[in-house]
């Protein structure tokens, strides 16, 4: 005769049901967040993308391109000066610099009366100076006319200083590259930091790709009017415009201040 069953007591059976209860819903809930993300994803598939996620998407698979590409070295121009030694500068000491630029600018306003006084031997210096860092002469010219009008007393009230307009912090950034300014109101010292700093730009600017027409290309694949008014802009706004623009070639040369660079150009080019 086979052994009886032994019954449990009724709270066995209880424990028992909420624990069977509770591993079919955990297994209901993983199904449901399976089908749920297959659903997200079909609709995000099928979702159409707006043209600023496509150009924020192209931007970041360029930037991406141009991390892994090595830059080739016969696109890069050479310059005809000597390297300049990089200085290290503390923070505390950078700081210091711009301060004191930013006084010397806003001490040297006052005499600015705010007529513009051009002065006939800055020409001149453009013409001798731009060869030497690789700079076209009407486009130097060009520059400086737009930001001072050829007067090296003028300062701004956001102090700029001189024929180049460089400001305090421009005027520190160039200490640290080995381009030391001590009077930013002398025709040479300011028409060389302008011309290093044009130099520079546009050698940054050759490591980069540029949208034209819908296609990445290369910045000296461009027209030779996109390469100026690609690095004129980034003179005036800074380097950081590139990437604010998305890197797109028109809509960095379409601002006001590169179409009066370029028509000034234009005007040189002819004399």
């Amino acid at each position: 005769m086979a052994p009886r069953r032994r019954l449990q007591p009724p709270s066995y059976y209880k424990h028992r049901a909420r624990w069977v209860l509770a591993g079919a819903a955990a297994v209901g809930l993983a199904l449901g967040t399976m089908a749920l993300g297959k659903n997200i994803q079909s609709i995000l598939s099928t979702r159409k993308i707006s043209p600023r996620e496509k150009t924020s998407h192209s931007t970041r698979e360029v930037e991406r391109k141009q991390r892994e590409a090595p830059v080739p070295r016969e696109e890069l121009r050479p310059s005809s000066r000597p390297k300049n030694r990089i200085v290290t500068l503390t923070p505390e000491q950078m700081h210091a610099e711009t301060a004191r630029w930013t006084r010397f600018a806003r001490e040297h306003r006052t005499k600015f009366d705010g007529k513009y006084h051009p002065n006939a031997k800055a020409k001149q210096l453009c013409d001798e100076i731009a060869p030497q860092y690789s700079i076209e002469r009407a486009w130097f010219k060009a520059i400086i006319e737009q930001e001072s009008q050829f007067d090296p007393r003028a300062i701004a009230k956001d102090n700029g200083i001189g024929l180049g307009q460089l400001m305090p912090l421009t005027l520190t950034e160039l200490h640290r590259l080995g381009v030391p300014i001590e009077n930013p109101l002398d025709l040479k010292e300011n028409l060389e930091g302008s011309a290093f700093l044009l130099e520079t730009y546009r050698t940054r600017a050759e490591t980069k790709l540029f949208f034209q027409n819908g296609k990445a290309t290369p910045f000296t694949k461009l027209p030779i009017k996109a390469q100026i008014g690609i690095v004129s802009r980034m003179y005036n706004a800074g380097p950081s415009i590139l990437a604010r623009e998305n890197y797109d070639s028109d809509a960095i040369t379409s601002n006001t201040y590169v179409q009066r660079v370029l028509e000034r150009r234009e005007r040189f080019l002819k004399e």
